[in-house]
């Protein structure tokens, strides 16, 4: 069959074929080697290849060729390179190097576009590589139609196979359910052989290359002189070799392996079966040669997709099944350990150490084992010399002449208040003065005017001089209200106490014409150059046991250790001691009542960030695990119950 080699011809016979082909794969009763042979047909057709075949992953990624009976060698020598190069393809069709596979290029099959998992490839080998747009559209369009017709047919597996997950469910269990190889190997023959929906199932344990058949499905008692056996004992022995599957649907081009899977179908008659080396693969551990091979034989030609979802579960988990069984195996008198263990029941007796003896245990030694018993305090970090400024009387903020971080001087003006009501007392004053300093010089006049000498004259001068005297003291008032004022009025004028740096946040802006009262705080200046101290509150309810370590130390105070470190950095920890208990319990936001308490900072300490939060733990000796852990609750049930 040829096809025109004119280019436009080309494409109309490439669509008519994909047609076709899209026809055949949509029906739901097309078989995948009818589909895969129609596929062949129209490469063959349109590229007209020396060879072609359709490769499907198998278990373990063996490619197995399903259509074709050329041995596969000859189209991949070196499968695991081919592969490598497939995954690097971003479109999915390469031409491949002619040193390193015989094949002239391939198009993949993928479950979906972005995904990255092969599940078959598309070969071809001609004498010159072919690199027209058309045939490789046409290999890339044909692997995307395989593609999708592999997802439908596994998915209408999956959907009428409706207890394949519990019979999943069932054969892991079985995996779990015993340590003695012997019943294992059972277990896991007669699992497997449901979950494959094969005929037989067949375990060989491989020890130094000598393979022993462990347990046949449905057979409790086997022969193990057979030709049957024998025949299998050396198919098995290659599997482990190669470590990869053999299938006998797979042709090779080992004459005495053929040869031996010839003989084995014949004796057996099944026309499929497959050996799986059971290879554990641990993470970390050196790979070692399976420690057996699973034999699954069918009586009929299996579904393909099938066949292969259920041996993706029961190799890796018989794999891990076997090979910890082995593994305990090794251990010297592991059978007379399960021989005590079944006689003395000692399942029972160790779920009686695990739940009752063990948690008793524990809790008896927390009474014994001491550990230190810390009492946890929260603080912050502050200069030793810090001054709070307070507005001294019912003003406005006028003027902030700092700002936060500013470093000044003792006496520097800091803030300008400004009070309406002290400067209309001032004008009222001055007022009141002006008017009376007027009557007083009226009144003067008066007296001056009333000199005559007559008696008349002089009464009017005694009255006169008394109402000024009368006006001179309110003079004198109102002069002394002037002054006071006055003096007020300079006092709205705020200077720094101390020389330091401002750490009020944001100044201008916490300030700038505020209304404020007698007594509010306005900024704080701290000397930050001189000494800093760690200022802590610690819970009223706890500085008992602080003040009855102390008094048990020959040093009081200064021998108790205080662990500290700052919330911003918890991983870097300092040590100091207290350097003085306030006498008088003050009531914290956060806290509650609590007690100040002052250390000094730790020489190795380098932050010195004014207001920064610090969490301390005193050391107040060593005490009982169990009194570490509940003295809290101790101490609440005492104080609600105890008079």
């Amino acid at each position: 069959m040829s096809v025109s080699s004119n280019p436009n011809e080309l494409m109309k016979v490439i669509d008519s074929l994909m047609d076709e082909l899209d026809q055949l794969a949509s029906k739901t009763e097309t078989g995948s080697d009818e589909l895969f042979d129609r596929a062949l047909e129209t490469l063959d057709a349109v590229m007209q290849p020396e060879s072609s075949a359709i490769f499907i992953l198998g278990p373990d990624g063996i490619p197995c060729n399903v259509n074709r009976a050329e041995p596969i060698e000859s189209y991949f020598p070196e499968w695991t390179a081919s592969l490598g190069d497939l995954r690097a393809s971003p479109d999915g069709c390469i031409a491949q190097d002619q040193k390193r596979s015989n094949c002239s290029g391939f198009a993949i099959f993928k479950k979906s576009e972005n995904d990255s998992d092969l599940i078959g490839l598309l070969a071809v080998k001609t004498a010159k590589v072919e690199r027209s747009g058309a045939t490789q559209s046409l290999m890339k369009a044909i692997a995307d139609l395989i593609s999708r017709f592999i997802s439908v047919q596994s998915d209408r597996a999956e959907s009428s196979n409706g207890d394949f997950l519990k019979r999943v469910t069932e054969f892991s269990i079985g995996c779990l359910s015993s340590l003695d190889e012997q019943e294992l190997s059972k277990v896991v023959a007669n699992d497997a052989r449901m979950l494959l929906g094969c005929e037989r199932v067949q375990i060989f344990k491989n020890v130094a290359s000598r393979f022993s058949l462990q347990a046949v499905s449905s057979v409790s008692v086997f022969e193990k002189r057979t030709e049957l056996l024998r025949c299998s004992a050396r198919i098995a022995k290659q599997a482990c070799r190669t470590n990869a599957p053999i299938l006998s649907s797979q042709v090779s081009d080992h004459g005495h392996l053929q040869a031996s899977i010839d003989e084995y179908r014949e004796l057996s008659g099944m026309p499929f079966f497959a050996f799986f080396p059971l290879q554990a693969k641990l993470r970390n551990r050196k790979p070692r040669a399976p420690g057996g091979v699973l034999l699954a034989e069918f009586a009929e030609i299996p579904l393909f997709f099938e066949f292969v979802r259920a041996a993706n579960i029961v190799i890796p988990q018989s794999s891990l099944a076997l090979f910890n069984v082995q593994t305990i195996s090794s251990i010297p008198f592991h059978n007379t350990l399960f021989f005590l263990g079944r006689s003395l029941n000692l399942k029972g007796l160790t779920r009686f150490l695990l739940y009752v003896v063990l948690p008793v245990a524990l809790l008896f030694l927390t009474f014994f084992i001491q550990t230190d018993f810390k009492i946890r305090m929260h603080g912050s970090l502050r200069p030793a010399t810090e001054q709070l400024v307070f507005s001294p009387h019912d003003s406005f903020v006028e003027n902030v002449l700092v700002e936060h971080g500013e470093s000044v001087t003792e006496g520097q003006l800091l803030v300008e208040l400004r009070s309406p009501a002290l400067n209309l007392e001032l004008e009222e004053a001055m007022g009141e003065i002006q008017k009376l300093t007027k009557f007083k010089a009226a009144k003067i006049i008066a007296i001056n005017q009333a000199s005559t000498g007559n008696v008349d004259d002089r009464s009017i001068q005694a009255k006169l001089a008394s109402e000024v005297a009368d006006l001179q003291f309110q003079i004198s008032s109102y002069e002394d209200k002037r002054d006071y004022t006055q003096r007020r009025i300079d006092e709205l004028k705020i200077y720094s106490p101390i020389a330091g740096r401002i750490v009020t946040w944001n100044v201008e802006k916490l300030l700038r014409e505020k209304p404020v009262r007698w007594g509010d705080p306005l900024l704080k200046v701290a000397d930050e150059s001189g000494d800093w101290e760690l200022k802590f509150k610690a819970a009223e309810k706890k500085i008992g046991y602080i003040l009855n370590a102390s008094n048990s130390q020959p040093g009081s105070l200064a021998d108790l250790n205080v662990e500290y470190f700052f919330e911003s950095n918890p991983d870097q920890k300092f040590s100091t001691s207290i350097e003085n208990i306030s006498s008088s319990t003050e009531i914290d936001a956060e806290v509650g009542p609590s007690v100040a308490v002052n250390c000094e900072i730790d020489p190795k300490q380098t932050l010195k960030r004014h207001g920064a939060k610090v969490v301390g733990d005193v050391v107040c000796g060593r005490r009982p695990i169990a009194f570490v852990w509940t003295y809290e609750l101790v101490d609440a049930v005492r104080r609600q119950f105890v008079w």
